[in-house]
């Protein structure tokens, strides 16, 4: 298989349980005040924002010579009275 679908695959596999885990350890903290629970909580925030910047990163990696356009149309200007 394609080497960017093994990788997004690997991440998935990684972050759909950190994903759920950060649920069980900020309740943890916020019901118990369990110190570990609130580090175990950003440290899997961290990474989860890092493996969001790969997968991201990936999609331009796999679409090198694409572009995206965003055009605006009617807009209408509001003015003061």
């Amino acid at each position: 298989l394609d080497t960017t679908f093994q990788i997004k695959r690997l991440v998935l596999i990684i972050a759909a349980p950190l994903s759920i885990s950060t649920g069980f350890t900020y309740i943890s903290y916020a019901n118990f005040c369990i110190a570990w629970a609130y580090v175990a909580f950003s440290l899997a925030e961290y990474i989860l924002v890092g493996f969001n910047s790969l997968f991201y990163f990936l999609l331009i990696y796999e679409l090198p010579r694409a572009s995206l356009e965003m055009h605006l149309s009617d807009v209408h200007y509001v003015q003061d009275v």
